[in-house]
């Protein structure tokens, strides 16, 4: 066997294939390794040398091979060199904490020189480990968060190649980063400087070069621009930019040298010359740093104006959106505008400070506890900028929805998916829907649950099934039209005498939850006369669901905000009005029939009448064999989606659709009267007939005698009343003579023209 230390290695390697002089590729031992990226090579002073273009380190391999240096060496070199080896030994000198882009601590870099030798080596060692290597964990960017920061500012970044580097880099100002050694530059480091410009400054040498070259052509399509900047006034066998500083060159000369130098272009054959440089592509101070270290009082202060312009950057500001005296704090990022509060801003200013000033955190959060009754206060907030959104909202003809894969348009045409890209306006954050929408209009929909459901809950009567599809889409329908202002009331179509409810009404209305931003209420208990009963609506409320509403719920309260503005009253703070065109609709569901009388009524209602499909011993469960929303997954998820964007294009082809109703008449004439008239009433009068009026309040109680005996004549001339109000009837009456001189009124009920 050969005692060549390089022949030991290649021995225990997979697809070994020789690739020039004393040179070889094969896979890594260390990694799951499909293809062959580990390079092996003979050296001048290590024995042999690795190169994992996956990132492993020289210690994880020769461990992975079941070696030790002290194998591999054997008969190569006496006991007495090995042990000064200086792969194996040296003085640590400096050790260059990796963090993730969270800040997490993932790896320690620990450098160590061989002053007998002139030689220098590089080791990571993870959290707690006293053994070199990097395992699983994979190579980051040194200072990834400031490299992330600037990058997502556009800022300028400079790449060198080794951390001591880096920190001289920082000593004037600047944001810097290295991936560790001239063979480690990886894509995903590309990735992070997307939008950045970037400054390369490769050391004096032709590895240096070649690191300079891996990194342009991998950023080049990511960055802003490139630019590769050789210094001439270093050691030729390797000089750095810290050698460049020690000869008395500084921050003045570089950023000349940087204007001096072409941007990085691919080469191609095109002949064009290279765009000249800009010196608005230049690396300034960080200008998001609001803090400054006081020498004389020698800790860090806070600057108050460059705190509000560091929030009006990071997109914080006020937006007078309810009232033009009163404004509200919120954030807009990538065309969503997002509610905030005096705490999560001092929440993002924290973890701002933590990320970008790990070392001086303590101090400069110290500073920010000092002055926090300014800083966080009512009053410095005033100072931000009015935020002035374009937002992005329905019209008479379309509505929009907001997946996470894009917004949906719905037209009478169908309804269409298309990029964020093309949105021409923002949107509020609670519009976004956490899902993604998938097309099924090539689909039929027999079959889907909530198709199915719609069906079931209207006993499966078309006109019936339209009215409640049209009402749906119109409570999706973000545009308010003046000319139909309606509240769309789910009720019961069978008339038992104890309301049971569990038809599928609350379901029903909580769909749109899925849909548009809607809050539900309790319909039940809610109060009118509370001042703060309607504090929780705010601007991108679209919908207000009353559930389970109560019997005799007052629904004339409802009328001035269903067909007005909308003025709101909150704990603490002055009441706001909510314009017509921006306030929500309306939805109630209940056991019972709400109550009303006139055109008032009538002009604000829209009934459905739910069958006794489902009921208390059948659910929509038994009969799916799952939960609704719940129990779905995506193709359900996405089957619902398409149902209701369907609902919305019937309502925008038909507006809302009438039908004719079963039993809402005759309930809400019971509830009015008494369901003892209500069954009389309904069963006795025939339209054109003429009816004594007396002889009828006679005849009603003998029919039901003794139990109203006590009935007045002046309350049962109301029932008849209500009678023909509730059946829209034309009530007439007169007064005729008897033959003895007696005047008897006679009534008659007959269909209104």
């Amino acid at each position: 066997m050969s005692s060549e230390p390089i022949d030991k290695v290649l021995s225990r390697l997979d697809a070994v294939e020789q690739t020039g002089t004393g040179e070889y590729k094969a896979r890594c031992p260390a990694h799951d390794d499909h293809s062959p990226s580990l390079s092996v090579a003979r050296g001048d002073h290590q024995p042999v040398i690795f190169n994992c273009f996956a990132g492993c380190d020289s210690e994880s391999i020769v461990s992975a091979l079941g070696l030790e240096w002290s194998t591999i060496c054997e008969g190569a070199v006496t006991e007495g060199e090995f042990e000064q080896a200086p792969w194996k030994h040296g003085e640590e000198v400096a050790s260059y904490e990796y963090h993730d882009a969270e800040g997490a601590h993932v790896y320690t870099v620990r450098r160590y020189e061989y002053p007998e030798h002139g030689w220098k080596t590089f080791r990571p060692y993870l959290p707690g480990k006293r053994r070199a290597g990097l395992g699983e964990q994979e190579r980051v960017l040194y200072r990834l968060p400031k490299v992330i920061e600037q990058a997502d500012d556009g800022g300028t970044v400079f790449v060198v190649e080794g951390e001591k580097d880096v920190h001289s880099l920082e000593k004037h100002g600047l944001v810097a980063t290295t991936s560790g050694s001239t063979n480690s530059w990886k894509d995903r480091h590309s990735d992070r400087l997307a939008g950045a410009g970037v400054v390369v400054i490769p050391d004096n040498d032709e590895p240096g070069m070649d690191y300079a070259e891996d990194i342009a052509e991998g950023c080049h399509e990511e960055a802003k621009w490139i630019r590769i900047v050789e210094l001439d006034d270093v050691p030729t066998d390797g000089g750095d930019v810290t050698d460049w500083f020690a000869r008395g060159h500084d921050k003045g000369e570089l950023e000349s040298l940087i204007r001096s130098t072409d941007k990085w272009e691919p080469d191609d054959d095109t002949g064009e010359e290279v765009e000249a440089a800009s010196t608005s592509d230049l690396p300034s101070e960080q200008a998001d740093h609001f803090w400054f270290y006081d020498s004389d009082a020698g800790r860090y202060k806070v600057d108050r104006t460059a705190f509000i312009e560091f929030l009006d950057v990071h997109g914080f500001g006020k937006l007078y959106a309810e009232s033009d005296l009163d404004s509200m704090l919120v954030r807009v990022e990538d065309n969503i505008v997002h509610h905030t509060s005096r705490e999560r801003i001092k929440d993002f200013v924290l973890e701002y400070v933590r990320e970008v000033q790990p070392k001086r955190e303590g101090q400069v959060i110290d500073a920010l506890l000092r002055g926090a009754n300014v800083y966080f206060s009512d009053a410095l907030f005033e100072f931000l900028s009015p935020v002035e959104p374009n937002f992005h909202e329905d019209t008479p003809e379309k509505a929009f929805f907001y997946y996470e894969n894009g917004f949906v348009e719905v037209t009478t045409d169908g309804f269409d998916l298309q990029p964020y890209s093309d949105l021409n306006g923002v949107i509020w954050e609670d519009q976004i829907i956490d899902r993604p929408f998938q097309d099924l209009t090539d689909q039929k929909p027999a079959g889907w649950e909530w198709h199915e459901h719609l069906l079931n809950v209207t006993g499966r009567e078309k006109q019936r099934h339209n009215a409640l599809c049209t009402a749906l889409g119109y409570l999706q329908h973000g545009y308010k039209d003046p000319a139909v202002t309606k509240a769309i009331i789910l009720m019961d179509e069978k008339d038992t005498e104890v309301e049971e409810g569990r038809t599928g009404k609350s379901l029903t209305a909580k769909a749109l939850q899925h849909t548009c931003p809607t809050l539900r209420v309790d319909g039940r208990n809610f109060r009118f006369n509370s001042r703060f009963a309607f504090q929780e609506v705010g601007l991108d409320t679209q919908i207000v669901d009353f559930n389970d509403v109560r019997e005799q719920f007052p629904f004339e309260s409802l009328f001035s905000v269903i067909t007005d503005d909308f003025p709101i009253e909150r704990k603490g703070q002055d009441r706001v009005t909510i314009s017509f065109e921006d306030s929500p609709k309306f939805l109630l569901s209940t056991n019972y029939v709400i109550e009303g009388k006139g055109a008032s009524f009538e002009d604000r209602t829209h009934q459905i009448e739910f069958s006794d499909h489902y009921g208390p011993d059948h659910t929509p469960k038994n009969e799916f064999g799952r939960r609704f929303f719940d129990d779905w997954e995506e193709e359900e998820w996405a089957r619902f989606d398409n149902v209701m964007m369907a609902c919305v294009r019937q309502y925008l082809q038909n507006g809302l659709v009438g039908y004719q109703h079963v039993n809402v008449d005759y309930r809400r004439l019971k509830q009015q009267t008494c369901p003892d008239f209500a069954e009389w009433a309904t069963d006795f009068f025939e339209t054109g007939e003429e009816y004594e009026k007396e002889g009828l309040w006679r005849s009603f109680r003998e029919a039901y005698s003794p139990d109203y005996e006590d009935l007045s004549k002046s309350k049962f001339g109301h029932w008849l009343n209500d009678f023909a109000r509730v059946y829209e009837l034309d009530k007439k009456q007169r007064r005729r003579r008897k033959l003895n001189g007696d005047r008897k009124r006679y009534i008659t009920f007959g269909s209104r023209a």
